[in-house]
């Protein structure tokens, strides 16, 4: 009977892997995949794919994303999401605009990779790819984001047209953690 290192090494690895908790196997995959892999993120997912911003979540740079969850889509301001999408009122479509939902979905990404233990303990200020600044609260559960300076980003699309700071979302789950990022479910969507 020979030793075979090699074999034996790849089998303790692929033991490894497949004992690993799934947060720690879930990091093979992009924000994207891991994105498409979760149902609640499916109306965040549809708005990202009809905008071509789905390719921000496959770059290698870490970023953070707080996504949100299906249910923020049904509090978004009647007929602006429509609009977006390219739905009319009709029933009837036209085009995507694509500039408009980039800036929306970008508003939601923050480059590096911030997990829920360096957002707590306070407030922090955080630069989106789009250029705008989330204010992110930590002292408390949940942790809260929002718009830091809704009123002063004039030229850019929000709620009905109308810059209101709003309620600020809830981070509804923490740490979905991927190859490149990691991604925060919240509870409604972040207008620039």
């Amino acid at each position: 009977m020979t030793f075979n290192r090699r074999a034996l090494l790849l089998t303790g690895a692929a033991i490894g892997v497949l004992g690993a908790p799934a947060v720690l196997r879930a990091q093979t995959r992009t924000l994207a995949d891991t994105l498409a892999a979760d149902p609640r993120f499916l109306e965040l997912l549809d708005l990202m794919t009809r905008g071509g911003a789905i390719d921000d979540l496959r770059q290698a740079a870490p970023l953070t994303l707080f996504a949100p969850v299906n249910e923020a889509f049904n509090n978004a301001p009647a007929g602006q999401l429509s609009a977006l999408r390219g739905q009319n009122q009709g029933g009837g479509s036209t085009t995507p605009d694509r500039e408009a939902i980039s800036v929306l979905v970008r508003n939601h990404m923050v480059p590096g990779n911030y997990t829920a233990a360096m957002l707590t303990g306070g407030e922090r200020m955080l630069t989106t790819l789009n250029g705008t600044t989330l204010k992110v609260e930590g002292g408390r559960s949940p942790i809260l984001v929002s718009n830091a300076k809704p009123v002063l980003q004039q030229g850019q699309p929000s709620a009905g047209g109308i810059h209101t700071a709003g309620q600020p979302a809830q981070v509804v789950q923490a740490d979905i953690m991927a190859s490149n990022g990691v991604i925060h479910a919240v509870s409604q969507i972040i207008w620039p």
